[in-house]
């Protein structure tokens, strides 16, 4: 309804004096939408505003973020000093070992790279997986890696589930605890 009258303040204010109505009424305009922006704005800060709620949000942006941005690349140092070994006679006759990049089988007379969760692989096809990432691609292992920020992040995590397990251990112990409950008759 607010806009019709508008558009007939318009209209009548050209009809009379040429081109003043419709300035006049572009100003209207123009002073309806900041006195809107300002109630908005006014508004908002008129919200109880909670801080630590806001930066739990922009904690977990930011963990989803690094999730979605993925590991980096294991630290060079690491890549260079992977041990050069011929599979175990034992892994062998157990399963067959098979390169998980290439699907490729390993033999026990092929020399392959060995990481540190005893996984191998084809030197070939494990050094630019490593280049890219820094996890076993069986078994997610990480590898230290040359992003300092991330292994801020990575030893936060660990501390992190480390004290949970701690929590969650307590609260089991205390609740598989025998209470012996003694009555005493008169």
């Amino acid at each position: 309804m607010r806009a019709e009258q508008q558009e007939i303040a318009i209209d009548s204010d050209t009809d009379e004096g040429g081109d003043f109505g419709v300035e006049e009424a572009i100003r209207d305009l123009e002073w309806e939408i900041l006195l809107a922006v300002n109630n908005f704005n006014r508004e908002v800060y008129d919200m109880d505003f909670n801080v630590d709620m806001y930066e739990a949000i922009l904690g977990e942006v930011e963990d989803r973020m690094n999730e979605w941005r993925g590991s980096p690349p294991t630290a060079e140092s690491i890549i260079e000093n992977l041990p050069s070994v011929l599979p175990s006679h034992e892994s062998s006759e157990e399963n067959e070992v098979v390169c998980a990049i290439c699907k490729d089988g390993i033999s026990e007379e092929v020399v392959v790279k060995q990481l540190p969760c005893l996984h191998y692989y084809h030197g070939e096809c494990i050094i630019p997986w490593l280049r890219m990432r820094n996890t076993c691609p069986v078994c997610r292992h990480e590898l230290p890696t040359d992003d300092a920020e991330y292994e801020y992040r990575k030893r936060q995590r660990e501390r992190e589930e480390m004290l949970l397990n701690i929590v969650a251990h307590e609260d089991l112990t205390q609740d598989s605890e025998v209470r012996p409950d003694f009555h005493v008759f008169l």
